[in-house]
Protein backbone atom coordinates (compact mmCIF):
# COMPACT_ATOMS: atom_id res chain seq x y z
CA UNK A 1 0.00 0.00 0.00
CA UNK A 2 1.01 3.52 -0.54
CA UNK A 3 2.03 5.36 2.01
CA UNK A 4 3.67 9.23 2.28
CA UNK A 5 4.92 11.16 5.46
CA UNK A 6 6.01 14.97 5.74
CA UNK A 7 10.38 14.82 5.26
CA UNK A 8 12.89 15.87 8.29
CA UNK A 9 12.49 19.69 6.89
CA UNK A 10 8.91 19.64 6.43
CA UNK A 11 8.85 21.10 3.16
CA UNK A 12 8.27 17.91 0.75
CA UNK A 13 6.83 14.33 1.08
CA UNK A 14 8.67 11.34 1.32
CA UNK A 15 7.23 7.87 0.67
CA UNK A 16 7.78 4.72 3.00
CA UNK A 17 12.05 4.06 2.06
CA UNK A 18 12.21 7.81 2.60
CA UNK A 19 12.48 8.90 -1.23
CA UNK A 20 11.49 12.24 -2.20
CA UNK A 21 7.37 12.13 -3.35
CA UNK A 22 6.28 14.74 -5.66
CA UNK A 23 3.06 15.00 -5.06
CA UNK A 24 0.88 15.35 -8.84
CA UNK A 25 -2.88 14.88 -8.11
CA UNK A 26 -5.79 14.99 -10.35
CA UNK A 27 -8.87 16.47 -9.56
CA UNK A 28 -11.94 13.88 -9.92
CA UNK A 29 -14.40 15.59 -7.36
CA UNK A 30 -17.16 13.52 -8.60
CA UNK A 31 -15.67 10.61 -9.96
CA UNK A 32 -15.53 8.25 -7.21
CA UNK A 33 -19.38 9.15 -6.73
CA UNK A 34 -20.41 8.55 -10.51
CA UNK A 35 -18.36 6.53 -12.38
CA UNK A 36 -19.61 3.07 -13.06
CA UNK A 37 -16.75 0.53 -12.51
CA UNK A 38 -15.06 0.19 -15.36
CA UNK A 39 -15.11 3.74 -16.06
CA UNK A 40 -13.22 3.78 -12.33
CA UNK A 41 -10.61 1.47 -13.81
CA UNK A 42 -10.30 3.41 -16.88
CA UNK A 43 -10.02 6.51 -15.20
CA UNK A 44 -7.22 4.95 -12.82
CA UNK A 45 -5.05 3.41 -14.90
CA UNK A 46 -4.52 5.71 -17.84
CA UNK A 47 -3.86 8.30 -14.95
CA UNK A 48 -1.56 5.93 -13.00
CA UNK A 49 0.61 5.13 -16.49
CA UNK A 50 0.91 9.83 -17.30
CA UNK A 51 3.05 9.66 -14.07
CA UNK A 52 0.17 11.65 -11.35
CA UNK A 53 0.33 10.21 -7.78
CA UNK A 54 -2.67 11.23 -5.87
CA UNK A 55 -6.11 11.96 -6.57
CA UNK A 56 -8.50 14.69 -5.40
CA UNK A 57 -12.08 13.68 -4.87
CA UNK A 58 -15.68 13.64 -2.88
CA UNK A 59 -16.90 10.86 -0.55
CA UNK A 60 -19.98 12.32 0.28
CA UNK A 61 -23.02 14.27 -1.60
CA UNK A 62 -22.37 17.99 -2.18
CA UNK A 63 -23.26 21.12 -4.44
CA UNK A 64 -22.21 18.96 -8.17
CA UNK A 65 -23.75 16.07 -7.08
CA UNK A 66 -26.53 16.03 -4.95
CA UNK A 67 -27.88 12.57 -5.27
CA UNK A 68 -24.89 10.07 -5.88
CA UNK A 69 -26.08 6.77 -8.20
CA UNK A 70 -25.20 4.86 -5.29
CA UNK A 71 -26.50 6.92 -2.21
CA UNK A 72 -25.51 9.36 0.15
CA UNK A 73 -22.71 8.27 2.36
CA UNK A 74 -23.85 10.45 4.89
CA UNK A 75 -26.88 12.36 6.19
CA UNK A 76 -27.73 14.00 9.00
CA UNK A 77 -31.89 13.40 9.93
CA UNK A 78 -33.30 14.52 13.06
CA UNK A 79 -30.21 15.24 14.76
CA UNK A 80 -28.75 11.49 14.02
CA UNK A 81 -25.90 10.89 11.69
CA UNK A 82 -27.29 8.41 8.98
CA UNK A 83 -24.83 6.15 6.92
CA UNK A 84 -25.78 4.14 3.58
CA UNK A 85 -23.65 0.89 3.78
CA UNK A 86 -24.14 0.43 0.73
CA UNK A 87 -22.68 3.45 -0.97
CA UNK A 88 -19.52 3.36 1.78
CA UNK A 89 -19.39 -0.06 0.93
CA UNK A 90 -18.87 0.81 -2.87
CA UNK A 91 -17.23 4.57 -1.49
CA UNK A 92 -14.73 1.91 0.10
CA UNK A 93 -14.20 -0.06 -3.32
CA UNK A 94 -13.18 3.49 -5.29
CA UNK A 95 -10.64 3.90 -2.60
CA UNK A 96 -9.24 0.78 -2.65
CA UNK A 97 -8.94 0.89 -6.17
CA UNK A 98 -6.98 4.51 -5.83
CA UNK A 99 -4.37 2.86 -3.97
CA UNK A 100 -3.98 -0.17 -6.05
CA UNK A 101 -3.05 1.93 -8.50
CA UNK A 102 0.09 3.45 -6.75
CA UNK A 103 -1.89 6.65 -6.08
CA UNK A 104 -2.78 8.80 -2.99
CA UNK A 105 -6.06 9.06 -2.20
CA UNK A 106 -7.27 12.78 -1.23
CA UNK A 107 -10.72 13.02 0.05
CA UNK A 108 -12.85 16.09 1.45
CA UNK A 109 -14.43 15.28 4.67
CA UNK A 110 -16.53 18.04 4.59
CA UNK A 111 -17.58 20.41 1.56
CA UNK A 112 -18.95 23.08 3.40
CA UNK A 113 -18.93 26.28 0.87
CA UNK A 114 -22.08 27.14 1.26
CA UNK A 115 -21.70 30.44 3.84
CA UNK A 116 -21.12 34.22 3.52
CA UNK A 117 -19.98 35.58 1.15
CA UNK A 118 -20.82 32.57 -1.16
CA UNK A 119 -24.60 33.16 -0.58
CA UNK A 120 -24.46 36.33 -2.16
CA UNK A 121 -25.48 37.51 -5.71
CA UNK A 122 -24.67 34.68 -8.69
CA UNK A 123 -23.79 32.17 -5.67
CA UNK A 124 -27.53 32.85 -4.16
CA UNK A 125 -28.90 29.60 -5.60
CA UNK A 126 -26.67 27.68 -2.55
CA UNK A 127 -28.99 29.01 0.00
CA UNK A 128 -31.44 26.53 -1.12
CA UNK A 129 -28.46 23.79 -2.20
CA UNK A 130 -29.54 20.30 -0.33
CA UNK A 131 -26.13 19.81 -1.35
CA UNK A 132 -22.63 21.18 1.23
CA UNK A 133 -25.06 20.37 4.15
CA UNK A 134 -24.02 22.27 6.87
CA UNK A 135 -24.37 19.90 9.87
CA UNK A 136 -24.20 20.23 12.80
CA UNK A 137 -21.10 20.12 15.17
CA UNK A 138 -21.65 16.80 16.92
CA UNK A 139 -22.62 15.46 13.26
CA UNK A 140 -19.69 17.07 11.87
CA UNK A 141 -17.22 15.05 14.90
CA UNK A 142 -19.19 11.68 13.98
CA UNK A 143 -18.88 11.62 10.39
CA UNK A 144 -14.95 13.11 10.40
CA UNK A 145 -14.10 10.61 13.03
CA UNK A 146 -16.15 7.58 11.02
CA UNK A 147 -14.19 8.19 7.98
CA UNK A 148 -10.72 8.73 9.66
CA UNK A 149 -11.48 4.96 11.16
CA UNK A 150 -13.01 3.61 7.96
CA UNK A 151 -10.78 5.13 5.45
CA UNK A 152 -7.29 5.84 7.49
CA UNK A 153 -5.97 2.42 6.53
CA UNK A 154 -5.26 3.69 3.12
CA UNK A 155 -2.72 6.19 4.01
CA UNK A 156 -4.82 8.85 2.51
CA UNK A 157 -3.95 13.21 2.71
CA UNK A 158 -7.28 14.58 4.00
CA UNK A 159 -8.89 17.34 2.92
CA UNK A 160 -10.48 18.28 6.11
CA UNK A 161 -12.70 20.98 4.26
CA UNK A 162 -13.59 22.28 1.11
CA UNK A 163 -13.73 25.02 -1.20
CA UNK A 164 -14.78 27.89 1.85
CA UNK A 165 -13.36 30.66 3.96
CA UNK A 166 -12.35 28.50 7.23
CA UNK A 167 -10.88 31.81 9.04
CA UNK A 168 -11.50 33.22 12.10
CA UNK A 169 -14.67 34.05 13.70
CA UNK A 170 -17.67 31.28 15.42
CA UNK A 171 -17.32 29.53 11.67
CA UNK A 172 -13.63 29.27 12.18
CA UNK A 173 -13.41 28.51 15.84
CA UNK A 174 -16.14 25.59 14.85
CA UNK A 175 -13.74 24.57 12.55
CA UNK A 176 -10.51 24.33 14.83
CA UNK A 177 -12.94 22.57 17.57
CA UNK A 178 -14.01 19.64 14.80
CA UNK A 179 -10.64 19.28 13.54
CA UNK A 180 -9.01 18.82 17.00
CA UNK A 181 -11.79 16.40 17.79
CA UNK A 182 -11.46 13.94 14.65
CA UNK A 183 -7.66 14.12 14.69
CA UNK A 184 -7.36 13.90 18.49
CA UNK A 185 -5.55 10.47 18.14
CA UNK A 186 -4.29 10.38 14.60
CA UNK A 187 -1.40 12.10 14.78
CA UNK A 188 0.21 10.32 11.48
CA UNK A 189 -2.31 11.91 9.56
CA UNK A 190 -1.59 14.14 6.76
CA UNK A 191 -4.47 17.18 6.73
CA UNK A 192 -4.81 20.25 5.41
CA UNK A 193 -7.79 22.76 4.07
CA UNK A 194 -8.75 23.04 0.75
CA UNK A 195 -9.73 26.69 0.53
CA UNK A 196 -11.79 28.56 -1.41
CA UNK A 197 -10.28 30.43 -4.35
CA UNK A 198 -8.16 33.44 -2.80
CA UNK A 199 -8.39 32.54 0.55
CA UNK A 200 -5.28 31.80 2.96
CA UNK A 201 -6.46 30.09 5.98
CA UNK A 202 -3.00 28.44 6.77
CA UNK A 203 -1.74 30.78 9.71
CA UNK A 204 -5.18 30.44 10.98
CA UNK A 205 -4.68 26.72 11.16
CA UNK A 206 -1.11 26.48 11.78
CA UNK A 207 -0.93 26.13 15.50
CA UNK A 208 -3.52 23.43 15.84
CA UNK A 209 -1.56 20.00 16.13
CA UNK A 210 -3.44 18.16 13.19
CA UNK A 211 -3.03 20.64 10.59
CA UNK A 212 0.11 20.07 8.72
CA UNK A 213 0.24 20.89 5.10
CA UNK A 214 -0.37 24.28 4.08
CA UNK A 215 -2.54 24.83 0.63
CA UNK A 216 -4.47 27.47 -1.37
CA UNK A 217 -6.61 27.32 -4.48
CA UNK A 218 -5.46 30.30 -6.64
CA UNK A 219 -8.78 29.93 -8.98
CA UNK A 220 -10.17 29.84 -12.35
CA UNK A 221 -9.45 33.24 -13.94
CA UNK A 222 -6.49 35.16 -14.41
CA UNK A 223 -7.30 38.52 -12.47
CA UNK A 224 -6.25 36.30 -9.57
CA UNK A 225 -2.58 35.82 -10.76
CA UNK A 226 -1.07 38.39 -7.89
CA UNK A 227 -2.32 36.11 -5.28
CA UNK A 228 -0.37 33.18 -6.66
CA UNK A 229 2.60 35.63 -7.48
CA UNK A 230 2.88 37.77 -4.89
CA UNK A 231 0.45 36.40 -2.05
CA UNK A 232 1.62 34.79 1.43
CA UNK A 233 1.59 31.48 -0.21
CA UNK A 234 5.20 33.00 -1.60
CA UNK A 235 6.75 34.04 1.41
CA UNK A 236 4.98 32.09 4.71
CA UNK A 237 6.97 28.88 3.83
CA UNK A 238 9.74 31.03 5.61
CA UNK A 239 7.99 30.61 8.76
CA UNK A 240 5.12 27.88 8.65
CA UNK A 241 7.34 24.73 8.02
CA UNK A 242 5.28 22.81 5.99
CA UNK A 243 4.54 21.05 2.28
CA UNK A 244 2.74 23.87 0.12
CA UNK A 245 0.65 22.83 -1.93
CA UNK A 246 -1.63 24.49 -4.78
CA UNK A 247 -4.65 22.57 -4.65
CA UNK A 248 -6.72 23.75 -7.57
CA UNK A 249 -5.04 26.27 -9.78
CA UNK A 250 -6.28 27.06 -13.33
CA UNK A 251 -8.40 23.96 -14.68
CA UNK A 252 -8.29 23.42 -18.63
CA UNK A 253 -11.40 23.60 -19.51
CA UNK A 254 -13.60 24.55 -22.79
CA UNK A 255 -15.18 27.75 -21.86
CA UNK A 256 -14.21 30.72 -21.92
CA UNK A 257 -11.20 30.99 -23.58
CA UNK A 258 -9.85 27.28 -24.98
CA UNK A 259 -7.31 28.79 -26.84
CA UNK A 260 -5.47 29.97 -23.79
CA UNK A 261 -6.50 27.31 -21.68
CA UNK A 262 -3.05 24.57 -21.99
CA UNK A 263 -0.95 28.06 -21.25
CA UNK A 264 -2.99 29.12 -18.11
CA UNK A 265 -3.00 25.74 -16.80
CA UNK A 266 1.16 26.14 -17.36
CA UNK A 267 1.78 29.01 -16.49
CA UNK A 268 -0.26 28.24 -12.34
CA UNK A 269 1.23 25.12 -12.45
CA UNK A 270 5.10 26.42 -13.03
CA UNK A 271 4.25 29.61 -10.53
CA UNK A 272 3.13 27.16 -8.36
CA UNK A 273 5.99 24.91 -7.40
CA UNK A 274 8.61 27.48 -8.09
CA UNK A 275 6.57 30.47 -5.66
CA UNK A 276 7.29 28.08 -2.56
CA UNK A 277 9.85 24.96 -1.74
CA UNK A 278 8.68 22.15 -4.23
CA UNK A 279 5.89 19.70 -2.85
CA UNK A 280 3.70 18.72 -5.83
CA UNK A 281 0.92 20.54 -7.49
CA UNK A 282 -2.71 19.33 -8.68
CA UNK A 283 -4.25 19.14 -11.86
CA UNK A 284 -8.02 19.73 -13.17
CA UNK A 285 -10.25 19.80 -16.10
CA UNK A 286 -13.53 20.86 -15.78
CA UNK A 287 -15.13 17.43 -17.86
CA UNK A 288 -13.35 15.17 -15.52
CA UNK A 289 -14.07 17.16 -11.87
CA UNK A 290 -17.67 16.80 -13.41
CA UNK A 291 -17.23 13.81 -14.42
CA UNK A 292 -19.61 15.15 -17.58
CA UNK A 293 -20.33 11.96 -20.28
CA UNK A 294 -22.06 13.95 -23.38
CA UNK A 295 -21.10 17.41 -25.06
CA UNK A 296 -21.77 20.37 -24.01
CA UNK A 297 -22.94 19.07 -20.21
CA UNK A 298 -23.21 21.45 -17.56
CA UNK A 299 -21.73 21.03 -14.20
CA UNK A 300 -24.56 20.52 -11.57
CA UNK A 301 -25.24 23.42 -9.61
CA UNK A 302 -22.46 25.74 -11.47
CA UNK A 303 -22.79 28.57 -14.21
CA UNK A 304 -22.39 28.34 -18.03
CA UNK A 305 -18.91 28.43 -18.14
CA UNK A 306 -18.47 24.58 -16.22
CA UNK A 307 -20.38 23.50 -19.61
CA UNK A 308 -17.77 21.04 -21.36
CA UNK A 309 -17.43 17.62 -23.12
CA UNK A 310 -17.22 13.96 -22.33
CA UNK A 311 -14.64 13.07 -19.69
CA UNK A 312 -13.18 11.07 -21.81
CA UNK A 313 -12.29 13.34 -24.21
CA UNK A 314 -9.88 15.39 -22.15
CA UNK A 315 -7.77 12.64 -20.51
CA UNK A 316 -4.89 12.95 -22.80
CA UNK A 317 -5.17 16.70 -23.16
CA UNK A 318 -2.53 19.41 -23.90
CA UNK A 319 -2.68 20.42 -20.11
CA UNK A 320 -2.34 17.03 -19.11
CA UNK A 321 0.77 16.82 -21.25
CA UNK A 322 1.67 20.08 -19.81
CA UNK A 323 1.65 18.74 -16.22
CA UNK A 324 3.66 15.10 -17.40
CA UNK A 325 6.74 17.47 -19.05
CA UNK A 326 6.96 19.27 -15.67
CA UNK A 327 6.98 16.94 -13.59
CA UNK A 328 9.83 15.47 -15.67
CA UNK A 329 11.46 18.37 -15.67
CA UNK A 330 11.51 18.78 -11.83
CA UNK A 331 12.80 15.19 -11.33
CA UNK A 332 15.92 15.67 -13.12
CA UNK A 333 16.64 18.54 -10.44
CA UNK A 334 17.56 18.22 -6.98
CA UNK A 335 14.09 19.62 -6.16
CA UNK A 336 13.77 19.30 -2.86
CA UNK A 337 16.71 21.73 -2.40
CA UNK A 338 15.69 24.47 -3.96
CA UNK A 339 14.34 27.65 -2.58
CA UNK A 340 12.25 29.97 -3.91
CA UNK A 341 14.85 33.09 -5.74
CA UNK A 342 13.07 35.63 -7.75
CA UNK A 343 15.78 37.98 -6.22
CA UNK A 344 18.36 36.87 -8.85
CA UNK A 345 16.85 38.16 -11.56
CA UNK A 346 17.81 41.42 -12.71
CA UNK A 347 14.35 42.45 -14.18
CA UNK A 348 11.68 41.19 -13.10
CA UNK A 349 9.10 42.07 -16.38
CA UNK A 350 5.81 40.75 -13.84
CA UNK A 351 6.10 44.18 -11.81
CA UNK A 352 4.70 45.63 -15.05
CA UNK A 353 2.55 43.40 -16.08
CA UNK A 354 1.91 40.43 -13.61
CA UNK A 355 0.61 38.15 -16.53
CA UNK A 356 4.09 37.81 -17.62
CA UNK A 357 5.85 37.38 -14.05
CA UNK A 358 8.98 35.15 -14.19
CA UNK A 359 9.41 32.38 -11.14
CA UNK A 360 12.83 31.64 -9.99
CA UNK A 361 14.09 28.77 -7.95
CA UNK A 362 17.53 27.81 -7.07
CA UNK A 363 19.83 26.09 -4.73
CA UNK A 364 21.55 28.40 -2.47
CA UNK A 365 24.62 27.90 -4.07
CA UNK A 366 23.10 28.46 -6.97
CA UNK A 367 23.34 25.58 -8.61
CA UNK A 368 21.10 24.76 -10.37
CA UNK A 369 18.99 27.95 -11.15
CA UNK A 370 15.35 27.12 -12.77
CA UNK A 371 13.10 30.10 -14.05
CA UNK A 372 9.72 30.24 -15.41
CA UNK A 373 9.33 32.76 -18.08
CA UNK A 374 5.64 32.80 -19.32
CA UNK A 375 5.84 35.56 -21.74
CA UNK A 376 7.80 37.06 -24.76
CA UNK A 377 10.57 38.77 -22.17
CA UNK A 378 13.92 36.86 -21.60
CA UNK A 379 15.38 35.50 -18.13
CA UNK A 380 18.21 38.38 -17.56
CA UNK A 381 20.01 37.28 -13.72
CA UNK A 382 22.46 37.73 -11.99
CA UNK A 383 24.90 35.26 -10.27
CA UNK A 384 27.54 35.25 -7.58
CA UNK A 385 29.15 32.27 -9.68
CA UNK A 386 30.19 31.17 -13.52
CA UNK A 387 27.07 29.24 -14.69
CA UNK A 388 29.06 26.09 -16.46
CA UNK A 389 25.51 25.23 -19.20
CA UNK A 390 22.10 26.25 -19.55
CA UNK A 391 19.61 24.83 -21.59
CA UNK A 392 16.17 25.76 -22.39
CA UNK A 393 12.79 23.12 -21.83
CA UNK A 394 9.56 23.48 -24.22
CA UNK A 395 6.73 22.89 -21.50
CA UNK A 396 4.64 21.91 -24.49
CA UNK A 397 6.82 18.98 -25.82
CA UNK A 398 9.45 18.28 -23.59
CA UNK A 399 12.20 19.08 -26.08
CA UNK A 400 15.43 20.60 -25.14
CA UNK A 401 17.56 23.99 -26.74
CA UNK A 402 21.09 24.84 -25.27
CA UNK A 403 20.64 28.40 -23.80
CA UNK A 404 23.73 30.50 -24.02
CA UNK A 405 24.01 33.84 -22.85
CA UNK A 406 24.86 37.28 -23.53
CA UNK A 407 26.47 38.88 -20.82
CA UNK A 408 27.58 42.27 -19.85
CA UNK A 409 29.71 42.58 -16.58
CA UNK A 410 27.07 41.79 -14.14
CA UNK A 411 23.57 40.10 -16.01
CA UNK A 412 23.57 37.32 -17.97
CA UNK A 413 21.03 37.43 -20.45
CA UNK A 414 19.23 34.31 -21.57
CA UNK A 415 17.09 34.97 -25.01
CA UNK A 416 14.32 32.60 -25.28
CA UNK A 417 13.53 30.55 -28.57
CA UNK A 418 10.31 32.11 -28.94
CA UNK A 419 7.52 34.50 -26.92
CA UNK A 420 5.76 31.51 -25.65
CA UNK A 421 6.42 29.99 -22.35
CA UNK A 422 9.88 28.42 -21.29
CA UNK A 423 11.94 26.30 -18.57
CA UNK A 424 15.21 27.69 -18.38
CA UNK A 425 18.03 25.47 -16.04
CA UNK A 426 21.17 26.86 -15.41
CA UNK A 427 23.42 24.51 -13.88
Amino acid sequence: MSRISISQNRRHFVDQSGNPFFFLADTAWNGALKATDSEWDQYLSLRAEQGFTAVQFVPTHWRACEQPPHGSTYQEIDGKVVRNEAALQKMDERIQKIVDHGMIPVPVMLWLNNLEPFHQGEHAYMRQSVCNPLYSEKAMIEIGRDMLARWGKFSPIWFYGGDGDYRGREFGALMKRVGAAIFADSEDALVTIHPGGGFWPNDYYATESWYNIASIQSGHNEGADGFLTNGPYTYRWRDLKMPFINTEPYYERVLPDQSRCAFSVRRAAYWSILGAPIAGVTFGTASIWAWNREQNEQAENHSEEWISGPWTEWMESEGTRGLQILKQAIAALPWTELLPADQLLAEQPGFVDGANYIKVAAKPDESPVVAYSPGGDNVQLQLTREPAQAHWIDPRTGDKQEAAPDANAFILTYKKPDSQDWLLIVS
